[in-house]
């Protein structure tokens, strides 16, 4: 069976976003790569950081910050 969230993963990457560059510590945290993938999925681009945080509370019952999520997303440029 293939994983539905490889193509998700890899057209991110396409677009220079890598979610292998969370530390494993902060990738643990929370369903990050749930909520990342399927905000992609929907959107085609990367949620803002407040949109990041409210997928993570109404979507995943998940709560993080506005900062927590702005630290997440930075850590997704590839080059950065």
């Amino acid at each position: 069976m293939t994983d539905p969230f490889l193509a998700i993963e890899e057209a991110m990457k396409q677009a220079g976003f890598d979610m292998d560059n969370i530390p494993q510590e902060n990738f643990d945290e929370h369903v990050w790569a749930d909520g990342l993938a399927l905000w992609w999925l929907h959107h085609e681009r990367l949620p803002t950081a407040l949109e990041l945080a409210e997928e993570m509370f109404d979507e995943w019952d998940d709560p993080v910050s506005t900062d927590e999520a702005q630290r997440i997303l930075d850590y997704l440029k590839v080059n950065a």
